[in-house]
């Protein structure tokens, strides 16, 4: 094989591989690109409410209604006070709307309403 043809054969290759490399490196952007975005999506949004809460009288009451909200999904944290009438939720509102988190007391036998 002369030297030309063998440079020629060393050209094309060197090309194809650069070829190769590069859409590599463009796919791993792309990849990296979607992850962040996915990322960002789950990111929680932690929203704070007060939702005043009739028909508690006892601790009783305040824990029936913390163990059941509890398990819905997107609460962070429950808090209820029979004494003030209300339920301090910390919750995830990307899980969770606040007309959700109102239904879920209401399903406990207690009826809450939307903070004014």
């Amino acid at each position: 094989m002369n030297k030309s043809k063998m440079i020629q054969k060393i050209s094309r290759w060197g090309s194809a591989s650069l070829m190769g490399i590069f859409t590599l490196f463009i796919a791993l952007a792309f990849s990296c690109g979607k992850k962040s975005d996915q990322t960002r999506q789950a990111e929680p949004i932690v929203t704070e409410v007060n939702i005043p809460v009739q028909g508690m009288t006892c601790g009783s009451c305040e824990h029936h209604i913390e163990t059941e909200v509890k398990r819905k999904d997107g609460i962070v944290e429950i808090k209820a006070d029979h004494e003030k009438a209300v339920a301090c939720v910390k919750y995830d509102s990307t899980k969770i709307s606040l007309d959700e988190l109102v239904a879920a007391i209401n399903e406990t036998g207690y009826t809450a309403s939307k903070p004014n």
